[in-house]
């Protein structure tokens, strides 16, 4: 439709199509144009904002010395043609119902027709009681005899009370008009009839009319003065409508403003991006205005005042709003093409991770959505044109002029300067989730060195990415070692433009060639040297911190000499990989252990390409090598409507492919379906007082809500994302047992929490329990890492619960089974039985299978796995189909510190899209993963109780795990050759007593019960 292509989509109201037409030819055609200034303003954004604001300010600088803030040199001269240029023409007739209209003022009147004018002389400050100027009165205004003046009346005004002017109005025949503004120039006052002699002559008081003045460069104060009193004249002689309207288009802009606030907030600003739309079209504004100006048009402050609000409530700040979202939008999900069997989409996303993101988030978006915002401004810019060239009177010409070169340049700034802004936005994101990241880490207790480096991985460029790590905000090739040179470069600016001498510019190879030494020394291998060198050489290398030059032999000598402590390898070598290879041969060839250890460093345990500068001060000690684990997935599973592979690290056969079989189960009846019940780690420290008094005034104080404010506060303190929540106390003897529950965001947070708890205790301590003595930060009472009720009752961690619904047909044919016989299974093996075995929280079939092949696979603590793997399943007929949940109510998980710093780890977490921290919702992605595990677990429950009931779980391990099961020559079976049936105890028994004709009837009526 028409339609669809010239109007604005904010006009059109239609919602945006699933999948988007092809591009037109002219869309093909302009979108690499605006891309490729786009790309210049986004390679150099604080050059274009700069550019920008000169320019802007330039251009405000010459608009307060041209015409539109001085009234007086434009069109307030003393002579009639200036003055009758904004008036107008009334008529009143019979034939208007004696109404006043408007008249064309082309039009010339008819001779019988009394052409009459009507002037208002206005007397400023002359209504004030503490004015010593009255006005005068209208006998007093001199005129020649000849003209026909009549003075009006003059007539009530609702406003007439905030104005301090008097005015006195005549009427006369238009063609005296001219003769009668000349003999007013100059009007005596006659209440104040003072006169005085002066050197000059007789002075007395005269009203003086203001276009007469010689001086017509108003001060500031003078123009702020007349403006007022212009508006107060305005309002007075404006319609009731007019006014109305007004204050209704002038409330309509302020509204438009806050929505563009709120949109703005709701993309995650708060308040740059906002301010900076505005700045935008503030600068805009600028631009338009000095060309109109400067093409002779007319412009007044009064034409701003009726027309800019208009203008803003219907252009609106649709566009940079739609630009916004598709910018960031492109910036978070760069990394995730939809397709990943198209080659297209492969070529893509490996452009993406070649190049800087924040030039494709931007390219992009123009890409997707800069055609539509070009044409939108193309239509309503001709609109504008044609109001500009309509020839209708009352300054809509003018205006509509302005507007169109407002707009112009908008269109111009919106892909120059605001793309600019956008990328200083993302880039200045980059550094907020980077030192974000890097605190939560150092609050979870990972060294800043690791951190640093785990939130430098983490970046949107990755470790490989040359070519973002030579963009910034100030070029292409603005490096590190680059920095040196662009301060001497702006200082030696300033001296230039201040001194006007020639600079000496300082040498800007030094530090590159201080980084290549650098560079030099920690790639070089150590020297051989001829001889070998003596041990009091050694010591003195050592002393010296030249550790790293010596051989790996002279290495292993010094260790095994106590020199060099094992542990501190690789912080005396500075070489990670050199460290675990050395530690390698030093623990061959300890002669304590050497005749078992002696195979160790030829062994097949890997310690190369590995990145070991994660692994150094946050994961492991004594490092020797790494393990590597066998990582398959199951699924995918659709969990809460989104589909996950689910990576396992097992060595367990047939667990990964049973876990898959329970995926397809329930992806066949609609997918599992989550709820979050509760979300918060614990630390459970003991303390101790002399009384088992004092240890009860403790409690009471703490489960006091003073107390408790006390110790949320101090515990609070301590990082900026864990928040207390609950604390529960318990008294044995005179030790007191305090569970703190907090929310730890995207880590797991055991020391972060650790940490608060201590500062809370010295808190506690100073707020009159100095007697109390701290046994223990963990008095077990969290529990961790054990099994317990409390960790079931109160839950630790995240609490959630998964369900999913199997068709019947569905447990036929995939899970070769039927409902009700995996009804009866889970209450005769997972209730009854671990009742039987008074087990605590494993009322299941295995779920401790499922949660530790996740931990291991994306770096989660496995000693964990005791409570997380806490689950209860439930089964029952649902109308047919089968029912089935598990309810975990202490997953301990994170994403962000311990085991997923790693690499191979943190892909894992990055392949389920929740690897670190969140980007807008802290936790969220902890969350996320702690739904996907207890999804995960439903389904190897499923898969599971399945193989029970069929009696297939020893023929799926034989058949996976063995090349052919073991059989025995002798196999105990009845005599009469029939085999056991396969299925539950129960079943048979009921349909033994059926067939039995030995039973009695009692006994065949207590088996069908």
């Amino acid at each position: 439709m028409i339609s669809s292509v010239l109007f604005p989509r904010r006009f059109r109201g239609e919602q945006p199509q699933a999948q988007p037409a092809a591009p037109s030819w002219i869309s093909k055609k302009s979108t690499p144009i605006l891309q490729f200034f786009s790309s210049l303003a986004c390679s150099h954004p604080i050059h274009t904002v700069v550019i920008v604001a000169v320019l802007a300010s330039s251009s405000y600088v010459g608009l307060l010395q041209e015409s539109l803030f001085d009234a007086a040199t434009s069109v307030r001269k003393a002579d009639w043609s200036s003055l009758t240029e904004g008036s107008r023409r009334l008529q009143v007739s019979p034939e208007t119902n004696w109404k006043w209209q408007n008249v064309d003022q082309d039009v010339v009147p008819a001779s019988h027709v009394e052409h009459l004018a009507l002037l208002t002389l206005v007397f400023p400050e002359s209504h004030s009681a503490e004015s010593a100027n009255t006005a005068p009165r209208a006998h007093a205004v001199p005129f020649p005899q000849n003209l026909s003046v009549t003075p009006l009346p003059q007539t009530s005004n609702s406003l007439t009370a905030y104005s301090q002017d008097s005015a006195l109005a005549f009427s006369l025949p238009y063609d005296q008009a001219p003769e009668f503004l000349a003999s007013v120039q100059e009007i005596p006052d006659d209440a104040n009839n003072e006169s005085r002699e002066t050197q000059h002559g007789h002075e007395s008081k005269m009203w003086i009319m203001k276009a007469a003045r010689v001086n017509t460069k108003n001060s500031y104060i003078r123009w702020v003065t007349n403006g007022w009193t212009e508006f107060l004249d305005l309002l007075k002689n404006a319609e009731t409508l007019d006014i109305v309207i007004m204050v209704l288009g002038y409330l309509s802009m302020h509204l438009t403003f806050v929505s563009l606030f709120l949109s703005m907030r709701r993309m995650g600003s708060n308040f740059w991006l906002f301010t900076n739309v505005l700045f935008s079209s503030v600068f805009a504004f600028l631009f338009g205005l000095i060309v109109t100006t400067k093409l002779g048009v007319p412009i007044s402050m009064v034409l701003l005042s009726e027309g800019l609000p208009f203008l803003v409530v219907t252009i609106g700040f649709e566009k940079n709003i739609v630009l916004t979202r598709a910018v960031l939008s492109h910036a978070i999900e760069h990394r995730r093409p939809q397709d990943k069997d198209d080659k297209k989409s492969k070529k893509k996303a490996w452009e993406v991770s070649s190049s800087n993101v924040i030039q494709y988030a931007v390219q992009a978006a123009i890409k997707e959505n800069g055609y539509e915002i070009v044409r939108d401004y193309a239509v309503e810019i001709g609109v504008l044109i044609l109001g500009a060239a309509s020839g209708v009177q009352g300054g809509l010409q003018q205006f509509c002029f302005l507007a169109a070169w407002i707009l112009f340049f908008d269109c111009i700034l919106l892909f120059s300067f605001y793309t600019a802004i956008l990328s200083i936005k993302l880039e200045i994101n980059r550094i907020k989730r980077h030192v974000q990241m890097r605190r939560a880490l150092e609050d979870d207790g990972v060294s800043r060195r690791v951190a640093e480096n785990v939130a430098s991985g983490n970046d949107w460029p990755g470790s490989d990415d040359k070519a973002a790590k030579d963009t910034s905000l100030f070029g292409k090739q603005m490096k590190g070692s680059n920095v040196p040179k662009f301060k001497a470069l702006m200082v030696t600016g300033f001296v230039l433009i201040n001194i006007c001498r020639y600079p000496i510019y300082p040498a800007s190879t030094e530090d590159e060639s201080d980084a290549l030494a650098m560079r030099q020394i920690k790639s070089s291998e150590p020297s051989s040297p001829g001889e070998k060198r003596s041990f009091p050489e050694l010591d003195k290398m050592l002393a010296e911190k030249r550790a790293p030059e010596m051989t790996d032999d002279e290495i292993v000598a010094m260790s095994m000499r106590g020199k060099i402590p094992g542990y501190a390898l690789e912080r005396t070598l500075k070489d990670f990989t050199r460290a675990v290879k050395i530690r390698r041969s030093i623990i061959s060839q300890t002669k304590a252990t050497s005749d078992i250890t002696n195979v160790l460093e030829r062994s097949k345990l890997p310690y190369e390409h590995y990145n070991w500068e994660r692994v150094f001060g946050a994961c492991c000690e004594n490092v020797i090598g790494y393990m590597p684990l066998p990582v398959g997935v199951a699924g995918p599973l659709v969990i809460d409507g989104v589909s996950y592979f689910i990576p396992m690290a097992t060595t367990e056969g047939v667990l990964v492919a049973s876990t898959s079989r329970g995926c397809k189960a329930i992806n066949s009846g609609g997918g599992a379906v989550t709820v979050l019940t509760g979300d918060g780690m614990t630390r459970g420290p003991c303390v101790s007082f002399e009384t088992l008094e004092r240890a009860g005034a403790a409690k009471i104080w703490l489960d006091s809500e003073a107390g408790h404010g006390v110790m949320k506060k101090a515990f609070n303190s301590t990082s900026n994302f864990a928040r207390l929540q609950s604390m529960k106390t318990a008294i044995a003897g005179t030790k007191l047992y305090i569970r703190f529950k907090t929310t730890t965001g995207d880590a797991m947070g055991m020391n972060m929490i650790s940490k608060g708890v201590e500062h809370a205790l010295d808190v506690m301590m100073s707020e009159g329990f100095e007697d109390m003595n701290i046994v223990s930060v963990s008095g077990n009472f969290c529990i961790d890492k054990k099994p317990a009720a409390i960790n079931w009752i109160d839950g630790r961690g995240k609490s959630v619960v998964a369900e999913a619904i199997i068709p019947a047909d569905v447990v036929r044919d995939v899970l070769k089974s039927d409902v009700d016989t995996l009804v009866e299974l889970n209450i005769s093996k997972n209730l009854i039985g671990s009742a039987m075995a008074a087990s605590v929280g494993g009322f299941n079939a295995h779920a401790a299978n499922i949660v530790a092949a996740i931990f291991l696979a994306t770096g989660q603590d496995p000693a964990q796995v005791v409570e997380s793997a806490n689950c209860i399943t439930i089964m029952q007929n649902l109308r047919g189909s089968l029912q089935i949940s598990v309810s975990m109510p202490s997953i301990e998980v994170g994403t962000l510190g311990g085991g997923t710093i790693l690499e191979p780890q943190s892909a894992m977490l990055d392949m389920l899209g929740v690897r670190g921290p969140h980007p807008t919702t802290p936790g969220e992605n902890a969350r996320r993963l702690a739904r996907i595990v207890a999804a995960a677990t439903l389904a190897g429950e499923l898969s599971l109780c399945s193989a029970l009931a069929a009696g297939h779980l020893v023929k799926a391990h034989m058949q996976h795990n063995r090349s052919a099961p073991p059989t025995r020559s002798t196999t105990p079976a009845p005599a009469s050759g029939t085999m056991t049936p396969v299925g539950l105890a129960m079943t048979s028994a009921v349909e033994k007593a059926a067939s039995s004709s030995k039973l009695s009837a009692a006994a065949t009526e207590r088996a069908r019960r």
